[in-house]
């Protein structure tokens, strides 16, 4: 063997052990790294999960949705999520003004990202609340704001429907069918 093959083999050997050998200081790196932390949006909602079905805390529920709402961006259309679901756990913990404020930021948000339907929906659960609370001025605000939404170009006949029978009676619901 010459002494140039001797000095390639050995230069093999190095390189081949500086790949397949792990480093001493980059593997503890990469085994001490944890998983990334979840959001605090994440955190908050995985916190609320298990109160869903426990109705005497269904306040607790909308509180701590609420707030992931309020952490999310408003371009993060899981913000709309929670604030429905916020609303839907006041409004049947029978804390109906935090529900109809909920449903109205629902109701924004929603807009805010062009989501018409959820708009228009959110707005309607806000009307029927304020009924509820004798408050007609805003139910019919709010009725009145689902109903130009239900005019935009970007729903369905059908979504439309669905949007304008929410108040309409059944006999005015069966005529214009």
């Amino acid at each position: 063997m010459s002494v140039s093959t001797l000095k390639l083999s050995a230069l093999a050997a190095v390189v081949a052990a500086t790949i397949l050998l792990p480093r001493t200081g980059g593997a503890q790196a990469i085994c001490s790294k944890s998983a990334p932390a979840p959001s605090p949006a994440l955190a908050l909602e995985a916190r609320a999960r298990p109160m869903m079905d426990q109705p005497k805390k269904w306040a607790e529920f909308a509180g701590l949705m609420a707030e992931a709402a309020q952490i999310r961006t408003l371009e993060d259309p899981r913000g709309v999520d929670d604030l429905i679901m916020a609303a839907a756990a006041y409004r049947w913990a029978g804390k109906r003004t935090a529900a109809r404020t909920n449903y109205v930021a629902a109701g924004e948000r929603a807009l805010a990202l062009g989501d018409v339907v959820r708009a228009a929906d959110s707005f309607l659960c806000a009307a029927v609340i304020a009924n509820e609370q004798k408050d007609l001025a805003a139910a019919w605000e709010l009725k009145g704001r689902a109903e130009r939404l239900a005019q935009s170009p970007l729903l369905t006949e059908g979504q439309r429907r669905l949007i304008l029978g929410q108040f309409a009676g059944p006999a005015q619901y069966a005529r214009e069918r």
